[in-house]
């Protein structure tokens, strides 16, 4: 499990550049077990 936190973690940046930069936005991961296994949903959320 740690691992997988781990990775994903380090795929955030390649994330962020697709973020326009003058839109105010917050990756928020959400974990969810299905069939066993952790998956990480990426959510993005504009700060106002």
């Amino acid at each position: 499990m740690i691992a997988q936190k781990h990775s994903a973690i380090q795929n955030k940046p390649s994330l962020k550049k697709t973020i326009h930069p003058h839109r105010k936005k917050r990756l928020i991961a959400r974990w969810r077990k299905v069939n066993g296994k952790l998956i990480c949903q990426w959510i993005t959320e504009e700060i106002s």
